[in-house]
């Protein structure tokens, strides 16, 4: 997933795999799942502004998550906060897989991925919602 922020406005990149030498292998995935949530800005209780970009695998991925690990696949999140002087800060993040944070174009934050088994044992309830954001 890639997450951008333009002009201070941020979007996820959610859909599928790419396929940079052109397989097709990865044609079959159909799409990403947006959440509820993608988009979702406003103000913290702490006064920062912030918006969430959410995202997780489309319904072929889970489909092979339930039946392989019986359960549907978590959600992958970031929620981009602003202070007042609008900095941002990158800090409230979920875990799997590796995504990369750009702001106008340039590169600057990647998360690197998490233990797989952590973010399998999740299930659909793993998932960023604005009444969780500090």
């Amino acid at each position: 997933m890639r997450i951008e922020v333009c002009n201070g406005k941020g979007f996820a990149n959610i859909g599928h795999t790419p396929d940079p030498c052109k397989t097709g292998l990865l044609d079959w995935a159909s799409a990403g799942q947006p959440s509820q949530y993608e988009g979702y800005s406003s103000t913290s209780p702490s006064g920062e502004v912030y918006q969430i970009a959410e995202g997780r695998i489309g319904t072929a991925g889970q489909d092979g998550s339930f039946t392989i690990n019986g359960r549907t696949v978590g959600w992958i999140w970031s929620a981009i906060e602003f202070n007042s002087a609008g900095v941002p800060t990158y800090t409230n993040v979920g875990m799997f897989p590796t995504y990369s944070v750009y702001v106008n174009g340039s590169l600057v934050a990647t998360y690197a991925q998490s233990s797989v088994a952590a973010f399998v044992a999740k299930d659909q309830t793993y998932q960023l919602t604005p009444s969780q954001i500090p």
